[in-house]
């Protein structure tokens, strides 16, 4: 997704697309949970909403109008984003965790991290690149590889590997007790099923079909 992104500038279309995905994570998850399948969906979020006022007050109200469902609004930031927090930006996370959100860092670097200290601020999930992790777990960790999760679930904060590319790193992953994984050889993303969607009169793109003269 990051390839479609702006790559200079361009904080209004951002805001407009994590806006977008709010709505409609929000509406998925009151569906799941009135057809009695509650889920966790994982939301993007940058400074691009974080440092609007505009945006970030509109996200505070629409995660306070639907406080039933909130806890399974999971808002995904990148590790980089989430160490250059400002005084501020940490206020409206506080807000946001207070609320019954949770959040899950993206493309992290390293595990030596205070995890109490991220488990107390929300934080529920930290993802890292699958191949670099099974290749070079030192990078990483001054822990054995067979036990950083574990030792992550003990602060209730679950590992989750990224960028799956084959079957021998699942193997290997489930090998050491990593269960959370995701990547394009598990599943490509599809379109979400029909009587979830925001607009249920949204559909699929049709397959063209030739014309018969």
């Amino acid at each position: 997704a990051t390839d479609f992104m702006p790559r200079r500038g361009g904080q209004d279309v951002i805001r407009h697309i994590e806006g977008v995905a709010l709505l409609e994570a929000v509406a998925i998850a009151r569906r799941s949970r009135t057809g009695g399948q509650p889920v966790s969906l994982h939301i993007p979020l940058s400074r691009a909403t974080l440092s609007d006022e505009t945006a970030i007050e509109q996200l505070l109200v629409t995660l306070d109008a639907n406080r039933a469902i909130a806890s399974g609004l999971i808002f995904l930031i990148s590790e980089n984003d989430w160490q250059t927090l400002t005084t501020r930006d940490r206020a409206m996370l506080d807000q946001m965790m207070r609320k019954g959100a949770g959040f899950s860092l993206a493309g992290v670097t390293s595990l030596r991290v205070d995890l109490a200290d991220l488990a107390g601020r929300g934080v529920r999930s930290l993802r890292v690149d699958a191949a670099s992790f099974i290749e070079t777990p030192e990078v990483f960790t001054d822990f054995h590889i067979t036990d950083i999760a574990n030792y992550l679930a003990r602060f209730e904060v679950s590992l989750l590997a990224t960028g799956i590319e084959n079957e021998k790193q699942i193997v290997e992953l489930l090998d050491n007790d990593i269960v959370l994984v995701k990547g394009n050889y598990i599943a490509a993303p599809g379109p979400v099923r029909a009587d979830l969607v925001l607009d249920p009169m949204r559909q699929a793109a049709q397959p063209l079909r030739r014309a018969e003269l």
